[in-house]
């Protein structure tokens, strides 16, 4: 069974809740290893000193930083522990803010957090509260030597936690090159858009998305390693063919391939056109 990562307690105003904390998420990434191709044998990372180039042991190594270039100086632990907060085991709420204002990018590592005995009451109660208000907290707390700000939000009966980048981990939009500038679509631009926005919408179900390349890739492990051979195929790229925005969007919404249509090499024969006259002359004909 699982183990609890953290355990603090949650502070607000005179309220104390603790609480232990768990991984919401487990990644499921495919991890290979470096082998010596002579026997298959996974192969060691050795620390070496670039000046003696020698092996060095772990009683030798120490934590450091480099505050310029190729000029670094050794932190003990006990020095990185004795700044941190008098109470290392809270995690401090701040502010509570509306949830849709934290945009996505600034979350990083999603936790749950699991009431401790007897914490039950006052924990469900924060989870009402946040339910109702339709607000979440805003908090810090240290982990592993680190200050992490969160948010923590309702999540069914539970409190979901996750880390947020700082302001200053975020690239600014402004430091990307290859962003255009604003641009004012026309009206019927702008409505084809919206209309194929508005026929791919549906609920969010994630289990409708799955890692497919990752089942082809443990499905080709698991045939060589029962000795079956695996068949190579280079597929070439095929160039990217360049439409219009108007003529693509028609295209996905059914109203046309997005290019011309090419004209057919025969026709069939049409008759020829009989005029109104001639058709009355032959009826007058057939009468006498």
């Amino acid at each position: 069974m699982a183990r609890a990562l953290w355990k603090g307690a949650i502070n607000f105003g005179l309220v104390h809740i603790p609480i232990s904390m768990w991984k919401a998420t487990r990644p499921q990434d495919i991890h290979f290893r470096m082998l010596h191709e002579k026997d298959m044998v996974p192969l060691k990372q050795k620390k070496v000193c670039p000046v003696d180039n020698k092996e060095v042991s772990a009683d030798e190594i120490v934590k450091g930083y480099e505050v310029r270039k190729g000029e670094f100086v050794a932190v003990e632990p006990e020095e990185l522990e004795a700044l941190q907060p008098d109470n290392p085991h809270s995690i401090d709420i701040e502010d509570f803010v509306e949830l849709a204002q934290v945009d996505p990018i600034y979350y990083e590592t999603a936790y749950y957090l699991a009431p401790e005995k007897g914490a039950a009451k006052p924990y469900s109660l924060l989870v009402a509260a946040m339910e109702n208000s339709g607000k979440a907290a805003i908090a810090r707390f240290v982990m592993r030597t680190k200050q992490h700000l969160v948010i923590m939000r309702p999540m069914g009966n539970a409190i979901g936690l996750s880390t947020l980048y700082y302001a200053d981990e975020v690239v600014s939009l402004d430091d990307v090159p290859a962003i255009p500038k604003a641009s004012n679509p026309t009206k019927q631009e702008l409505e084809m858009a919206v209309r194929l926005v508005e026929s791919m919408g549906r609920d969010f179900e994630p289990e409708r998305y799955e890692d497919d390349y990752r089942e082809k890739v443990i499905e080709m492990l698991e045939k060589k390693a029962k000795g079956g051979k695996i068949s190579v195929t280079q597929t070439k790229e095929q160039p990217a063919r360049v439409i219009d925005l108007v003529s693509a969007l028609k295209a996905s919404l059914g109203g046309g391939t997005g290019e011309p249509e090419k004209p057919s090499k025969s026709k069939p024969a049409t008759k020829p056109a009989t005029s109104k006259k001639s058709k009355a002359a032959t009826k007058k004909k057939s009468a006498a």
